[in-house]
């Protein structure tokens, strides 16, 4: 059973940067910030979290995922540390595993809703 599990849920603050790994067998890499809202006593706040995807998954976000898809995550928390100018930074993002998108039928029904609305005024043209 796994320890480092993390599901969320939230929307893609941008189009996903694509990049294939170094090394003997180039890797898709999925690079992406999820805006995930969480409750507090003073309201919403919306973290953004630091996200990557590889192989099959990271194909998945390459062509289904653009800027605001919301999608559900469910991955693992990982850290690293780097030196930058001699000082020892940290950090910390979600390894997507598995992914889900969200939010296709609403975005669906949007755009019939408007396509039925842009045709709207040939109504008033039909004689009978």
């Amino acid at each position: 059973m796994a320890t480092n599990v993390v599901v969320l849920i939230g929307r893609l603050t941008k189009d996903p940067e694509i990049s294939y790994s170094s090394g003997d067998t180039s890797t898709q890499v999925a690079s992406f910030f999820l805006a995930v809202e969480r409750h507090t006593k003073g309201g919403k706040v919306t973290d953004f979290i630091r996200c990557k995807a590889f192989s099959k998954t990271a194909e998945v976000i390459e062509k289904y995922c653009k800027k605001g898809k919301q999608i559900c995550l469910v991955g693992e928390i990982r850290t690293s540390d780097y030196l930058k100018e001699g000082k020892k930074n940290y950090l910390t993002e979600v390894i997507a595993k598995n992914i889900e998108l969200l939010g296709a039928k609403v975005e669906v029904k949007e755009e019939q809703e408007q396509i039925v609305a842009g045709f709207a005024h040939l109504a008033d043209d039909i004689p009978f």
